[in-house]
């Protein structure tokens, strides 16, 4: 049988060909573009966020199952956009060629590298004692600007960018799967409990309706010592405490 593939470009994401389970074709209405999202042990990855963006801005967004796998139905053929995230790994995003309604594909296979919680000499304590120290700063500290969940989820964001958009010194610019957040003009520093997240914007990593608590810190000042940046910038620094155990 010969089987028809998409055309992937992508980044450093993994991403192969699962081998069809069934010899016998059969025909659906509709084009799905389905597969499963692994770890690098290739553990299924379940509630993996995927948004797929098609012709005409259109843009859609799936969760994985507990099996890892992911499906989008009635996919128009043509070029389209895959975004992958999940709290604790770094996000993927590629490019696809979806084939004509006629054509067999195979599922897609896209791995996801975990997050090293390089911490260095910084303890990451109990969820308790992380929310602890948040409400603590907020009551005390007069530098940084905070939000907690229920002042988050009463905003009602989409993205968490969206909460950024009346904050004094932040500048939030959109995108299709989310948007980028600069402080003063620069790329601010991101935690998310406790563990530094390089290379990637809030959007790519954490939902709204993920965050138990949010602290901001428009410039280098004020940052509470143990998330100052060893490299001195004059950027300043997002940290976000999460819902998830």
């Amino acid at each position: 049988m010969l089987f028809r593939t998409f055309i992937v470009a992508c980044g450093p994401a993994l991403v192969t060909a699962i081998p069809a389970r069934s010899q016998t074709p059969q025909h659906v209405s509709g084009h799905s573009v389905n597969g499963i999202v692994l770890d690098a042990a290739r553990a299924p990855i379940s509630d993996a966020q995927l948004r797929m963006q098609t012709g005409g801005d259109s843009t859609r967004m799936v969760r994985t199952g507990p099996d890892g796998r992911f499906a989008f139905a009635d996919v128009p053929p043509g070029e389209a956009r895959l975004s992958v995230k999940r709290l604790g790994y770094a996000p993927r995003s590629l490019q696809l060629a979806v084939l004509p309604e006629d054509s067999e594909t195979r599922p897609l296979e896209i791995a996801l590298d975990a997050i090293p919680a390089a911490l260095g000499d910084l303890v990451v304590i109990g969820r308790h004692s992380r929310l602890q120290e948040f409400d603590e700063r907020r009551t005390r500290h007069s530098s940084g600007q905070f939000m907690t969940g229920d002042e988050i989820r009463s905003l009602n964001p989409r993205f968490s960018s969206d909460l950024f958009r009346r904050v004094a010194g932040a500048s939030v610019r959109g995108g299709h799967f989310g948007s980028t957040i600069r402080l003063r003009g620069c790329r601010p520093k991101l935690w998310i409990d406790g563990v530094p997240v390089r290379d990637a914007e809030l959007d790519e990593v954490v939902n709204p309706s993920e965050i138990a608590g949010l602290e901001i810190y428009a410039s280098t000042a004020g940052i509470p010592p143990e998330y100052m940046d060893r490299e001195p910038r004059p950027c300043g620094v997002i940290v976000v405490w999460t819902r998830i155990e």
